[in-house]
């Protein structure tokens, strides 16, 4: 009995350092959850769980997953665009992408470059994390594809897009 204790007491302490910690703490780091672009949503390697948008004091998104008690459990890769300034997260949207049966989450943020005449024109910049097992992976060749031809303005957009790349993101995911 005592050593499934201190298993339990060991798994909780590597899984608040993994992860993060629970809700509360994101405000202690000056990051903001954005209310609404976060959702409660029932991801099949996960359960219901609460996915969250956040934004950092350097102006760079942040993506986790917390589960039903507010615990911090997962931290995405980080986002494409967090190399500019960011405008707004224009869109969450969590559909099967790659057709295996999992949603990934596919986002649409603006960002500015800043510089120039046409720096404080916003440009969108399109991320999609696939769900693969526990973790989610973010490809950067397609995910630079997807906004080097323009095909990053909306949810649809994206999604006509990806459904003509299948055997190519097949093949990318392949090597994760």
């Amino acid at each position: 009995m005592k050593k499934l204790l201190i298993f339990f007491i060991v798994l909780l302490l590597y899984s608040y350092c993994f992860a993060g910690g629970f809700l509360n703490e994101l405000e202690d780091k000056n990051i903001m959850i954005i209310e609404n672009q976060s959702f409660w949503v029932t991801l099949e390697n996960w359960g219901k769980v609460q996915f969250l948008s956040c934004e950092d004091e350097d102006n760079k998104l942040i993506f986790y997953i917390a589960n039903e008690k507010g615990y911090i459990i997962y931290k995405f890769p980080d986002f494409l665009g967090n190399d500019w300034y960011l405008y707004e997260l224009k869109a969450v949207s969590f559909k099967d992408v790659n057709k295996d049966g999992l949603k990934d989450i596919v986002i649409i943020a603006d960002y500015m470059t800043g510089i120039g005449n046409e720096g404080a024109i916003p440009f969108p910049v399109c991320g999609i994390y696939f769900q693969k097992g526990e973790k989610f992976i973010d490809l950067p060749e397609l995910n630079e594809e997807i906004n080097g031809v323009g095909q990053n303005t909306d949810i649809s957009t994206v999604m006509k897009f990806t459904n003509s790349k299948l055997k190519q993101i097949d093949e990318m995911l392949k090597k994760y």
